[in-house]
């Protein structure tokens, strides 16, 4: 499933002037400020948060 790492990243990355990160990270119920780190700064996540965003985009683009 790390496949999903950079189709998450550039998505989120295109697509962050329609969204706010903490509603995202509430949604999958992750800690407060781990996507803007992993997008912003490159810090490292668990690949379980990035497989929930995933799921989350596909919800959120179908």
């Amino acid at each position: 499933m790390s496949d999903f790492n950079p189709m998450v990243k550039k998505w989120l990355m295109e697509n962050e002037r329609f969204f706010n990160y903490r509603s995202l990270e509430r949604e999958i119920k992750s800690p407060k400020g781990i996507i803007q780190k992993w997008v912003k700064y490159d810090f490292k996540i668990p690949q379980k948060w990035i497989n929930e965003l995933y799921h989350l985009i596909n919800k959120i683009t179908n």
